[in-house]
């Protein structure tokens, strides 16, 4: 089946499993992932609190939208999928968190 599905299909499909897994990780490790292990960053939500389940999947969903990525060229420190969830990603270094 995988081997004659098309580039639309595929990138549909791949975008979801991507999408869920990220919300799996976010969601079982209360807003870390590696590149946040490894940057000492969190998620949180604007509040100040830790992100709801939907506030996670909303996050991960948010970046399936293809030029999610340029995002970021006019507000540096939030992409859409921050703005769309209400998060925030803290420097835990920086915070009392």
């Amino acid at each position: 089946f995988f081997t004659e599905i098309n580039t639309v299909m595929d990138y549909i499909i791949s975008s979801i499993i991507f999408a869920l897994l990220y919300f799996a990780i976010e969601t079982l490790t209360g807003g870390k992932t590696l590149g946040k292990y490894i940057t000492q960053t969190r998620v949180l939500t604007i509040k100040g609190e830790k992100p709801t389940t939907n506030q996670y999947l909303a996050r991960s969903f948010s970046r399936i939208v293809p030029f999610e990525p340029f995002s970021f060229i006019s507000d540096v420190s939030n992409g859409w999928h921050d703005k769309w969830s209400e998060t925030i990603v803290i420097d835990e270094r920086k915070s009392s968190w």
